[in-house]
């Protein structure tokens, strides 16, 4: 009985875990505008999957010709729904190496990350590659961390702890349950 019990306990901490460790996802839908100088490019975003729970923040990285023109801590928690977003001149996550406008025919690259609270681990990462700032397109969207697109399920530093005390709790009530040899 206590084995049948060990096994649903197990179950439900999977299951609990699974929503636990999913992390929101920051969805690039269109790039509206585009230009080389601060505040001129923009884009239609979406969030999903945002807990409200955990202090899931915005952070915006633009980086173009090995330099870094912006990272910033937008300062304020994710909830889901559409968002326009625009690059511009911030230096709230991070230092910066160069300052706007960018020079123009040289690919940049935005990443869309949510950080877990303040000067947090990324916890979902989307890199957003433009063509240039010059009339550029969008040539590139690809997940770096988290999300469905990441194709591997982890769980966080607290449900790997639950999945192994309960791993230890299963093997206590299989070795209790071996018989012993006698002499």
């Amino acid at each position: 009985m206590a084995y049948k019990s060990s096994i649903a306990a197990f179950v439900l901490l999977m299951s609990v875990a699974a929503v636990a460790g999913a992390a929101p996802v920051w969805t690039v839908n269109s790039l509206n505008t585009i230009g080389c100088d601060s505040n001129t490019t923009n884009f239609a975003t979406t969030v999903t999957g945002a807990s409200g729970v955990v202090p899931e923040r915005f952070r915006t990285i633009v980086d173009a010709g090995g330099l870094r023109y912006m990272d910033e801590d937008a300062g304020i928690p994710a909830t889901n729904g559409p968002y326009s977003w625009s690059l511009y001149t911030s230096s709230s996550g991070g230092p910066t190496t160069a300052a706007w406008p960018i020079p123009p025919n040289i690919p940049i690259t935005v990443d869309f990350d949510f950080i877990s609270g303040v000067g947090g681990r990324i916890i979902f990462s989307r890199r957003i590659t433009l063509s240039q700032c010059n009339g550029g397109t969008i040539t590139g969207d690809v997940v770096l961390i988290g999300g469905a697109a990441a194709g591997i399920p982890t769980l966080g530093e607290w449900s790997l702890l639950a999945l192994g005390l309960l791993v230890m709790m299963a093997g206590g009530v299989v070795l209790r349950r071996r018989p012993r040899a006698i002499g």
